[in-house]
Order: C-alpha cells, then structure tokens, then sequence
C-alpha cells in the first residue's frame, strides 16, 4: 500500500474518532422521568423538622454520568435560601443518605421559585454522578431555608392519586435524615450522558478497510 494511501486512511480513521466524540459529548439522553400531567398534590421540602428533604427513586436503564435532572417544584408563599439536589443510593427503598461520587447539583434560589408548578433543572456542572443501569437511586431534594413554619417552603409536585412508576416511590425524611418511604411517584426527568461504546483503534480501522 503507498504512502499517501495509509496517510489518507489515517485521517479518515482520525475524522471517525472526532465525530463520534463529538456526537458523545451531546447525546444527553432522558432516560426515566414521570410526567408531570400526573400531579395532583406535592411533597413538601424544609415545611418543618419531621417533613425535610424529598426524595423519589429511580432505576436507570441506561449506564453513564447524570448531567442534570428536572424537577416540579413551586414556592409557598415566602421561602428563603437555596434548593439543590443530590443522587443518593438505596437503603432497602429508601434513600440511605450516602451521595453518589459525593456531589451535589448546582444550586437554585428558592424565591425565585414560581408559585404555580415548573419543571426546574438542576445542573451538575463541574463532576457528574455516575450511575449504572438496573441500580435502583434516588433522588434528593434539599433546602438552606431555615424557617421551618410550615408556612413559607418549597414543594416537590407528586401524584398521589394514582401513581404508576415502576420502579421507585416518593419519600421525606425528618431533620435528623431518618427516611419514610411514601406511596406517591413524584414529577421528574432524569438525564444521562450514556458511557461511550468501544471505539476501534486506528490501526484496527485501517485493517479492516484494506482486508
């Protein structure tokens, strides 16, 4: 084979490697996620020492890094301080309060929050999650707001009526983070940025174009 031939396959191996790259980097991908047609109550977040942070479980099918989720949230009346979420892993359907890779998301302001439901996406912009497909996760919903009045807080959409997730259900823990599993599916999207397929090496790809 020339020069310019193996030159010329090497580049085309090269432009391969370069688009299925790029194509990586954007496949962010919903993976689970509950509508949020289905709501017809809400979860309450920081409303008081025994109803503190929120949790819904999730079982994803697909392996890779969580880039953001989205959540249904809305504020009562006149809440206070910051909102995030973390993924955490399962403690006998539950949250087990042990944060995935130790990360949390970026953070929201809760009074700027809407007063009428709206999907809110929480980034994960520096490190992200890692997740496996077929693991059951949760995630948590926390809050800075110290009022605890059960008066101004944020609130989580959930369908009490007749929720239909598969594979997890609603939760709320006391300040003390002691879980209760609830009988609810809570609104949310859940993304992923699956993990990349093998990818041939140079060498191999040439191979198989010259045999």
């Amino acid at each position: 084979m020339s020069v310019s031939k193996i030159i010329w396959l090497l580049c085309l191996s090269f432009v391969f490697l370069v688009i299925f790259g790029v194509i990586y980097c954007f496949a962010q991908t919903l993976d689970q996620s509950y509508g949020t047609a289905n709501r017809d109550d809400n979860r309450s977040i920081n409303l008081s020492t025994s109803v503190y942070n929120a949790g819904q479980g999730f079982k994803p099918t697909i392996t890779g890094d969580i880039p953001y989720v989205k959540l249904y949230l809305r504020k009562f009346n006149l809440p206070t301080g910051n909102i995030w979420i973390e993924i955490q892993t399962d403690n006998a359907g539950v949250p087990s309060n042990t944060v995935v890779n130790n990360i949390s998301s970026d953070v929201i302001d809760i009074s700027a929050l809407s007063t009428t439901y709206t999907l809110y996406t929480f980034n994960f912009s520096t490190t992200k999650p890692s997740i496996t497909s077929g693991t059951q996760y949760h995630i948590v919903a926390k809050s800075s707001s110290s009022t605890l009045d059960g008066v101004n807080y944020a609130a989580w959409g959930i369908d009490s009526s007749a929720p239909t997730y598969a594979d997890g259900t609603d939760a709320w823990s006391t300040q003390a983070a002691v879980w209760t599993a609830g009988a609810n599916d809570a609104c949310f999207e859940q993304y992923v940025n699956p993990d990349p397929a093998p990818i041939a090496r140079p060498g191999r790809i040439i191979n198989v174009i010259t045999n």
